[in-house]
């Protein structure tokens, strides 16, 4: 399985609702770039370390999102499911381009 998925219609505004709310209570760390164009999103799960990296192009209305590091017993089907499941709660659609 890719370590790496494309998730689209996702707007500057759903990415800072989603880093605010992982911010506040949600215990993982956001960095990004001057421009928010990249960064990096992490913290603990109950079975260990969690690092994303993302690639934003706003023209395209796109994120990648990579695993960087996950626990071993947590698939990356998962990850990125509960990645979508919370781009969508944030706003965002995962319908990919015509």
């Amino acid at each position: 399985m890719s370590r790496s998925v494309i998730f689209y219609n996702v707007t500057a505004d759903v990415l800072e609702r989603l880093g605010a709310a992982g911010g506040s209570g949600g215990g993982y760390h956001l960095k990004k770039s001057a421009d928010g164009s990249h960064g990096t999103l992490s913290g603990e799960t109950p079975v260990g370390h969690l690092t994303l990296g993302f690639k934003y192009e706003a023209e395209r209305a796109a994120v990648t999102v990579t695993i960087e590091k996950k626990p071993f017993l947590v698939p990356a089907a998962l990850v990125f499911a509960t990645i979508a499941n919370a781009l969508r709660e944030a706003g965002a659609t995962h319908t990919p381009p015509a």
